[in-house]
């Protein structure tokens, strides 16, 4: 009789520290009646982002070497300090994608509310020269963000 066939174990994702020296930011802002009911549950809706644009220090990826992040409001974070979850535990605040024509390795983080307005008066005064993402290694052109660390000035590895 053959032996049972053991199940594979899905790989774990391997950890990755995407290091960007930001040249430059932009910001896009939304607000509105939310007429169609279909989007959101509340009577409006609202979006707000901070893009840092930059080149990758490390690590060297072989399709691009630019790379933005678009960082976001999350109102549903807005308690996550008071509040802890009666739910499994946070696991991850972004994601990663390598854009389809290799010219820009995008990550989308989400923040607090309150955090949100700290980062977009740094990036105003373009104090912003560096960021760091610990995420996971890219594997089909996507990966996860757990951590997103923004400075004025390059710190030594931790």
């Amino acid at each position: 009789m053959p032996g049972k066939r053991q199940k594979r174990r899905p790989k774990k994702p391997e950890p990755e520290y995407y290091q960007i020296e930001v040249d430059n930011w932009d910001a896009s802002y939304t607000f509105g009646a939310n007429r169609s009911g279909k989007r959101f549950s509340e009577d409006y809706f609202e979006s707000s982002y901070i893009f840092l644009n930059g080149k990758i220090v490390s690590p060297s990826l072989k399709k691009t070497d630019q790379a933005r992040i678009m960082i976001s409001s999350d109102h549903k974070l807005k308690d996550c300090w008071e509040q802890p979850s009666m739910e499994k535990p946070a696991e991850l605040v972004g994601w990663i994608t390598l854009l389809t024509d290799d010219s820009l390795l995008e990550f989308m983080v989400w923040l607090p509310p309150q955090s949100h307005q700290y980062v977009s008066s740094i990036a105003a005064s373009g104090k912003i020269k560096y960021a760091w993402v610990y995420g996971t290694k890219l594997k089909y052109r996507q990966g996860q963000v757990y951590n997103l660390r923004i400075s004025s000035y390059l710190e030594e590895d931790d």
